[in-house]
């Protein structure tokens, strides 16, 4: 039971960090987004190439 009643106090806690550092929040957001989104460019704007089998 004391398990449950830590991690909810860890949870509040998160919760009232993110309130405070509302910049912090949008980065953590943002910034995966902007890495796929560079991923899928760049793997879209390369055309593929044509690989040999091995004999």
């Amino acid at each position: 039971m004391v398990f449950f009643q830590q991690l909810r106090l860890i949870l509040w806690k998160n919760v009232i960090f993110r309130k405070r550092n509302p910049g912090l929040l949008f980065l953590e957001l943002i910034w995966p987004i902007l890495i796929f989104v560079t991923l899928a460019f760049i793997r879209l704007s390369t055309p593929p190439e044509e690989q040999h089998q091995c004999k």
